[in-house]
């Protein structure tokens, strides 16, 4: 009975292996006949990933500034204050506004 165990073991092993390396064979064959065009376009798309990638992070940094910008403009009356002034010529009232080119 053992012995029995034992040869369809070795068999199933055999088969196992078998398999494998009909699949690794196959692959081999499929990137031959594939060419190197695949790995071009592989390493295309890569670059042009990690392009994507740059301009998502700086997107996200510039989405960081403005929130931060947003922030302080409903938080401190002092930067709103200088905003109207240097962006929009205004003042309080009172004052006389000069604007110099």
């Amino acid at each position: 009975m053992r012995a029995l165990f034992r040869k369809r073991h070795l068999t199933l092993r055999s088969l196992v292996r078998a398999m494998l390396l009909g699949t690794l064979v196959w692959g081999l064959c499929l990137l031959l006949l594939q060419g190197d065009s695949s790995l071009e376009v592989l390493a295309a798309q890569q670059q042009e990933v990690a392009q994507l990638q740059a301009v998502v992070d700086d997107l996200r940094e510039g989405i960081g500034t403005i929130k931060a910008e947003m922030h302080a403009f409903n938080t401190d009356e002092y930067v709103l204050e200088k905003l109207a002034r240097e962006q929009l010529g205004m003042g309080r009232s009172g004052e006389t506004v000069y604007v110099l080119e």
